[in-house]
C-alpha cells in the first residue's frame, strides 16, 4: 500500500506539472490522438490472452507450499510462452500502424507521422517477457517492487515527454518516451526475482506445468479483454465518434481521478495473495471477516479520495490546463461514482480469480462488457463525451456490483447482504459529508493552487476524522492492536 501511494502521489505531481507543457507544445489534436493510439496499443496485451493472472495464481499455490522447484518451473514456462506472446504483439502493432490514421480522422497531423510513431510504439513488445517477474513479485506479495519500478517509469516517461515535445520532435517523441523509460527501469525487477530463485531459466518444462498455466489463460484473457475494452475504449469512442480534439478534456477531466482509482485498487492489489492464502490455509472465518473489512475501507477511503476529487476538480483543471479543457462536473461525477463501484467489484473478484475459481466469473464478466460497450456506443451517439461513463455505470450497476456478491457466498459461504451492508455502511456519513465539501468549493471556489491545496486536504482530513470517528469501537481496536504489532516487528 506505501508502494502504491508513492506511485500515485508522484504521478499525480510529476502528470500535473508535465501535461501543460506537452499540451502546448503538442496541439490540443496532437496530444488527443496519442492519447488514443496509445490507448489502442494497449489492446495488444489482449494477445498475452489471460497469461499474467494464471501465472500469479499458480505462483501463489507454489510459493504458498513453499515448492521453490514448482516456481522455477513455472517461471521457465511463462518465460517462453511470453517470448511467444511478443512476436504475436509485433504482428497486432504492424496491423494497427496501418488503421489508426484512418479511423481517427486526423485534420492537422500528418498520418505518416503517426505510422512513425506507432513502429517506435512496437519495441514494446519486446520487454513483453518482463510481466513474467511482476507476476513473480506480485504473488511474492512483493508488490511494492512493483511499484518503485512503476513510480520510476512515470518518472522518465514524463521527463523524457516533455523534453521531446518541447523539441518539435510530435507523436514519434512521445512514442519514444513511452518505450524508452521502461528499458531503463525493468532490469531491477528482473533481478530481484530472478536472484530469489537462480537456475530458474535452465528448470525443465513438463506437460503438466506448462498445462496448469493454460488451463486458466482462457477465463483470464477474458477478463482482461473486458477490462480492456471497459476503460480503453473509452478515449477511442470519443476520438471515433465525435473527435479527437474532444480527448483532451475528456481525459484531462478524469485525470485526478483516474490517478486516485488506481490507488483505491491497490487495496485490493495489495491483500489478495493475502487473502488467498488464509483460504488455502483453510481459515475460511478470517477471509471473510478481513474481505468484509477491505469492502468497508474501499468505501471510506473512495470517500475521504474522491469527494474532493468531485467538489474542486473544475478549479484543478482551471488553474492546470485552463476551463477550456474542463468536460462538465457531471463527467467529473459520474467519473467519481464509477471509480468507487470499480474498486468495490475489483476486490470483491480478487479472492474469486486468486483462488483459482476464475471460471466463474467469466458470465459475469461477459454480460458487463456486453451492456458497457453496447450502451457507451449508444450514449456517446446521442449525449456526447458523458456517453462512454453512461456505460460503465450501467454495467457497473446492473451486472456486477449484485452478480459477484453471489459467487463470494457460493465460494466463501459469504452473504451478499452482509458484504453490501458493510460496503454501503461509510455512506451513511460520508452522502452528508459530500454535500458539505460541495457547498463548500462554491461557496470559497479557490482561485490559486495555495488556496486549492488548503480546501481539498482540510476537506480529505474531515473526511478521514468522520471514519475514524464512526469506525466501531471493535474495528478501532483491532488497528490499534495491528500498527502496535506493526511498530514492535520494526523495533525488534
Amino acid at each position: 500500500m506505501a508502494g502504491g501511494v508513492l506511485f500515485t502521489g508522484t504521478t499525480v505531481v510529476a502528470g500535473a506539472l508535465a501535461t501543460p507543457l506537452i499540451l502546448r507544445a503538442l496541439g490540443t489534436e496532437r496530444f488527443g490522438a496519442f492519447r488514443a493510439m496509445a490507448d489502442a496499443f494497449a489492446y495488444l496485451w489482449l494477445l498475452e490472452i489471460g497469461l499474467s493472472g494464471s501465472l500469479m495464481t499458480r505462483l501463489v499455490h507454489a510459493l504458498g507450499t513453499r515448492n521453490d522447484d514448482a516456481v522455477r518451473r513455472i517461471m521457465a514456462s511463462g518465460w517462453r510462452a511470453y517470448w511467444i506472446i511478443a512476436i504475436a504483439m509485433l504482428f497486432g502493432g504492424a496491423g494497427l500502424t496501418l488503421i489508426l490514421p484512418t479511423f481517427l480522422h486526423l485534420r492537422s497531423v500528418n498520418p505518416h507521422e503517426m505510422q512513425m510513431a506507432c513502429l517506435v510504439l512496437l519495441i514494446n513488445a519486446l520487454v513483453t517477457p518482463a510481466a513474467l517477474f511482476r507476476a513473480l513479485a506480485e504473488a511474492r506479495q512483493r508488490g511494492y517492487i512493483v511499484h518503485i519500478s512503476q513510480t520510476a517509469i512515470a518518472l522518465l516517461t514524463v521527463v523524457f515527454a516533455v523534453m521531446a515535445a518541447r523539441a518539435g520532435w510530435g507523436l514519434q517523441g512521445q512514442a519514444a518516451a513511452s518505450v524508452g523509460a521502461p528499458l531503463v527501469v525493468l532490469p531491477m525487477l528482473i533481478r530481484d526475482g530472478a536472484s530469489r530463485f537462480p537456475g530458474w531459466f535452465r528448470a525443465p518444462l513438463d506437460r503438466e506445468t506448462t498445462g496448469s498455466l493454460w488451463g486458466l489463460n482462457g477465463p483470464m484473457f477474458v477478463i482482461a479483454l473486458s477490462a480492456r475494452l471497459g476503460t480503453l475504449s473509452d478515449n477511442l469512442l470519443v476520438a471515433g465518434l465525435l473527435s479527437p480534439a474532444l480527448v483532451a478534456p475528456f481525459y484531462l477531466t478524469q485525470r485526478l481521478g483516474s490517478a486516485l482509482q488506481f490507488q483505491l485498487l491497490n487495496i485490493g492489489s495489495a491483500t489478495w495473495a493475502g487473502l488467498s492464502e488464509l483460504h488455502l490455509q483453510g481459515k475460511q472465518r478470517a477471509m471473510r471477516e478481513r474481505l468484509l473489512e477491505l469492502s468497508t475501507i474501499v468505501t471510506a477511503a473512495s470517500l475521504v479520495l474522491l469527494v474532493p476529487v468531485a467538489a474542486y476538480n473544475r478549479a484543478f483543471v482551471s488553474l492546470w490546463v485552463g476551463s477550456s479543457m474542463y468536460a462538465s462536473d457531471l463527467v467529473t461525477l459520474m467519473g467519481c461514482v464509477n471509480i468507487w463501484l470499480s474498486a468495490l467489484v475489483s476486490l470483491w473478484g480478487w479472492p474469486i480469480t486468486g483462488t483459482g475459481s476464475v471460471r466463474l466469473i467469466v458470465p459475469v464478466t461477459l454480460s458487463s462488457l456486453a451492456v458497457n460497450v453496447a450502451v457507451s456506443i449508444v450514449a456517446t451517439s446521442r449525449w456526447g463525451i458523458i456517453g462512454p461513463l453512461v456505460g460503465t455505470l450501467a454495467a457497473l450497476l446492473g451486472i456486477s456490483i449484485w452478480a459477484v456478491p453471489r459467487l463470494l457466498k457460493r465460494l466463501f459461504e459469504l452473504s451478499p447482504v452482509s458484504l453490501l451492508t458493510r460496503a454501503l455502511w461509510p455512506l451513511t456519513y460520508g452522502l452528508p459529508y459530500a454535500v458539505c465539501v460541495w457547498f463548500a468549493s462554491r461557496q470559497w471556489p479557490p482561485t490559486s493552487w495555495w488556496q486549492l491545496l488548503a480546501e481539498g486536504t482540510l476537506s480529505a482530513l474531515a473526511g478521514a476524522g468522520l471514519f475514524l470517528v464512526t469506525m466501531p469501537a471493535a474495528a478501532r481496536n483491532a488497528w490499534w492492536g495491528r500498527l502496535n504489532t506493526l511498530v514492535a516487528g520494526d523495533q525488534a
